[in-house]
């Protein structure tokens, strides 16, 4: 693998590179772990010559531009509920009353006793489940399973001879 000189990752990290050979850095730094470390330096090095912002200056401009910002989102967002405010919403879209009628159909339901009706259905079928299984025999993938469960079991290591007379002395 030829790794890329120096020079070209300083022209790299000051974005003065064409665009194929960009690319082709790109691809090397992706596949290069000692062209990374040089790129690292080049950045650590472009780094100090930058110059450091002055931090009072940069705070209020953001806080101006957030500030208009604002001011612009309310002014939209005033002129929307203007528009929404005459187009009533139908009551029948609030979730409050999708609320109430599912606690109403849930109350009718337990009036009528239904609930009772599937709690007695599923113990029946439990009921017919276990005598099911007391006249089938279990399938072959379940007595496979049985098998390997043994054999498993069967290779676990047994305890040595001496530790057993130390369990019976104790």
């Amino acid at each position: 693998m030829t790794h890329m000189p120096e020079n070209v990752w300083r022209l790299y990290t000051e974005d003065r590179l064409g665009p194929d050979d960009r690319e082709r850095c790109d691809h090397h730094l992706l596949t290069c772990d000692a062209c990374l470390d040089v790129y690292l330096r080049c950045v650590e090095q472009m780094s100090e010559s930058l110059p450091v912002p002055d931090m009072d200056v940069f705070a209020e401009t953001a806080m101006l531009h957030w500030a208009e910002q604002t001011a612009q989102a309310s002014i939209s967002s005033s002129k929307e509920a203007k528009g929404c405010s005459d187009k009533r919403r139908s009551w029948m879209r609030h979730p409050v009353f999708h609320y109430t009628v599912a606690a109403a159909i849930t109350l009718i339901l337990m009036g009528s006793g239904v609930f009772q009706i599937f709690t007695q259905q599923a113990s029946a079928w439990d009921a017919n489940a276990s005598d099911w299984m007391k006249q089938h025999p279990p399938s072959w993938s379940e007595q496979l399973m049985e098998q390997t469960v043994g054999l498993i079991a069967a290779l676990q290591p047994k305890p040595k001879q001496e530790e057993r007379r130390g369990k019976r002395d104790e």
